[in-house]
Formats: C-alpha cells, sequence, structure tokens
C-alpha cells in the first residue's frame, strides 16, 4: 500500500505539470486571477484527487500500477514547480506608462534594519560656525584688526550659522515624530492604521508665461583718482506669472494593500531604545488595462488644460492621507528624558546639534518600510486573495 501511495503522489505531481503547461498557453489574465492562492490550491487537490483515485483502486483490487524512480518524482516535482513559477509571471512587452506592473510574487518587501550613519553635513556646519564665531570675535578685540579685516569673517559666520541652523531645523522633524511603543508590542497602531488607507494619485497642471520686467540696480565704482562713486542703472529681465494651476485624482476601480507589517522593537537588540523608520510609497498596477486606462486619464487632463497658456507643466504625486516620511518609535519607559524635541532645540541653540545626534544615534536602529499599494481599474478584482486588506 505504500507504494501505491508513493506512484500515486507522484503520478498527481506528474499531472499538476502537465496542467500548468496547458494553462500558459491560455491568454494571460490579470495579476489577481493568476496568483490567486487559493484558486491554485483548490486546482492542485482536484487533479491530484481525479488522477490518485484510480490508482489507489488498482492496487486494491490486485491489478498492476505504474512504478517511478526516486529520480523520476524529483524531476517531475521541479518540473511541476517551476510551472507554477511560470503560470502566474506578468505578460511581456507590456508598454510602460510610469506606474509599474506588480511583480508576480505579491511578498511584501522586509523591513530592512541598519546601523546609523554619522551626519557628516551636521558636523562640517558645526565646526564651520564655531571657527568663524571664533575667529570673528577674536578680530573684534583685536584693536589693530580694520573693517575690511573683519568683513570676509563675519560673512562667513552669517553663512555657516544660516547652514547650520537650516540643517539641524530639517533633522528636528525626527523627534516631532516620536511614537511610543512597548519592546514586546506589536505592529505599532501608526502603521495598522495607514496600511488601510488608499493611495491617491493626483495629477497637476501649472500654466503660465513669462513677462518682461524692469528693474533700478544701484552699484559703486571707482574713478581714476581712487575716489568712490554710486549709480544706478536700469536692466531688465523675464519673470514667470502663473495664470492657473488645476488638480485632479485619478480614478481606479479597487485596490489592495501589499506592505508587510511595520518595524517593531522586538525585532531589533534590546540594548536600542527606538527605531527611527523611513517610510516610502510605492504603487503598482495589477495588469496593463490599468495602466492604460490611468494613461488615457493623464492624457485627457493634459489636453483639458495645455493651451490656458503659453507653457505648462505637468506632474503626478502620491498621496496618501497622515502620510510621514519618518517615525520614531522608542519605548518610552527605557527612553532617557533628554532624548526628545525641548532637548534637541536647547542643544541646536548651543551650537550642541552634532554632538547631540550623535549620542541619540548610539541608542536606537534605522529601518526601512516600503508602503505598497496595488491597483486596479477592475470592480472587486481582489475579492478572492486571503488575508489581504482590499477595498472595491
Amino acid at each position: 500500500m505504500e507504494g501505491a501511495s508513493g506512484a500515486a503522489a507522484a503520478v498527481a505531481r506528474k499531472a499538476r505539470a502537465e496542467a500548468s503547461s496547458s494553462t500558459r498557453e491560455a491568454e494571460a489574465v490579470p495579476l489577481a486571477q493568476r496568483a490567486d492562492p487559493l484558486a491554485n490550491a483548490v486546482l492542485d487537490a482536484e487533479v491530484a484527487d481525479t488522477v490518485a483515485q484510480p490508482l489507489l483502486q488498482g492496487h486494491e483490487s490486485g491489478k498492476n500500477s505504474p512504478t517511478y524512480s526516486e529520480r523520476d518524482v524529483e524531476t517531475e516535482h521541479a518540473q511541476a514547480s517551476t510551472a507554477r513559477v511560470e503560470l502566474v509571471t506578468p505578460p511581456e512587452n507590456v508598454e510602460d506608462y510610469g506606474i509599474p506592473l506588480a511583480d508576480s510574487t505579491w511578498d511584501p518587501e522586509a523591513v530592512s534594519y541598519t546601523r546609523p550613519k554619522w551626519p557628516v553635513a551636521g558636523l562640517i556646519f558645526s565646526a564651520g560656525t564655531l571657527f568663524t564665531g571664533v575667529a570673528f570675535l577674536s578680530l573684534l578685540d583685536d584693536g589693530a584688526s580694520s573693517e575690511d579685516d573683519r568683513e570676509p569673517w563675519m560673512i562667513a559666520l552669517i553663512i555657516f550659522s544660516i547652514l547650520y541652523l537650516v540643517e539641524s531645523l530639517m533633522n528636528l522633524r525626527t523627534f516631532l515624530n516620536m511614537e511610543h511603543t512597548g519592546t514586546h508590542d506589536p505592529e505599532h497602531e501608526y502603521f495598522v492604521a495607514i496600511r488601510q488607507r488608499p493611495p491617491r494619485l493626483v495629477m497637476h497642471a501649472e500654466c503660465y508665461h513669462y513677462e518682461t520686467r524692469v528693474r533700478s540696480v544701484r552699484e559703486s565704482y571707482q574713478d581714476a583718482n581712487g575716489n568712490t562713486h554710486h549709480r544706478t542703472r536700469h536692466e531688465t529681465y523675464q519673470e514667470k506669472v502663473v495664470t492657473c494651476r488645476y488638480s485632479e485624482a485619478k480614478h481606479y476601480a479597487s485596490w489592495m494593500d501589499l506592505s508587510g507589517a511595520g518595524p517593531r522593537l522586538a525585532e531589533v537588540n534590546q540594548k536600542y531604545v527606538g527605531i527611527l523608520v523611513h517610510v516610502k510609497k510605492k504603487l503598482e498596477c495589477d495588469d496593463p488595462d490599468t495602466e492604460t486606462d490611468l494613461e488615457s486619464q493623464a492624457q485627457r487632463f493634459r489636453d483639458r488644460y495645455r493651451n490656458r497658456d503659453s507653457h505648462f507643466d505637468y506632474r503626478e504625486s502620491l498621496e496618501i492621507d497622515g502620510f510621514r516620511p519618518t517615525v520614531f518609535l522608542h519605548d518610552a519607559s527605557r527612553t532617557p528624558v533628554y532624548i526628545g524635541p525641548k532637548a534637541y532645540v536647547i542643544a541646536t541653540l548651543l551650537l550642541c546639534s552634532w554632538p547631540y545626534r550623535v549620542y541619540v544615534q548610539t541608542h536606537i536602529m534605522h529601518a526601512r518600510f516600503t508602503l505598497r499599494s496595488l491597483i486596479s481599474a477592475r470592480a472587486n478584482a481582489f475579492t478572492a486573495v486571503p488575508d489581504a486588506i482590499v477595498q472595491d
């Protein structure tokens, strides 16, 4: 009976390989239908039962059954696996309209954890501000220095100070987006909520022209005797004048979230009290028809507004309500009280922004999370897909 069962399983695998090969010859269908794991599993079970049942009955009645060597069984299993992979491969030669087709597996991109990098720009701007500041103050104390000696250092101090403040304020959002989570808590509610919000692909048009304007420029010069004089001259320039702006969201019938679970503190070493998550958005089309439909909408939008003025610019943006490019997850019970927005602002005003951030980096990990969405122009395109966030 054991031999018959093994032979039956081998024949079933062979039948599944043949069924998959015939399916590949059929007309390509949307990815949602081709990659439906539930339908494929049911098909496999039906084929296996259909082929194995007569074989088992033949053994019980004393009839001869076909035999397979172990190598034959392994070969047929490999062929069946190859057929299954090819079955869900997207069709080739699909025109690219800017939004890629979804891949054949629908596997979410895994969260990648990395060690933090030192803020090199912050170091340069901090050191430049301190150095030029010290040099300028030393010249002020030096009674022999003239205004011409101090002016270059004053300009350098102003430039480095502005760069230092701008770079520091750009990093302030890291501390403003702090979210509390326990070390062993499940996925944070922010990532649970953001993965349930549908994406919006928004088209933007700007119509404008250029106008010639005249402005007065005051300049100084020296005559042959070295005397300084001032004069005013007039010059023309081109100024951009925007006449109108338009925005409109593209329409689609259904969508599905393909993102994996968000980062968790339990996935990193316990010596780290937080994770700085860098979030990016990714949109994919289910099939070529969806790509074509989206491009048709874009073409109609451009045709509607391109002649409103002499110049026209068009762009698209992917928007998700509540999206934040960075999220700082931290365990409040283990995070030092001096890690936060208030302490960062104080450190910045004391010209200690760089050493403060270096200290914080030693307590956190960095992670990259992709918010991946799949859209389709067909209604109810993903209703047969299990374990997915689907909206029509």
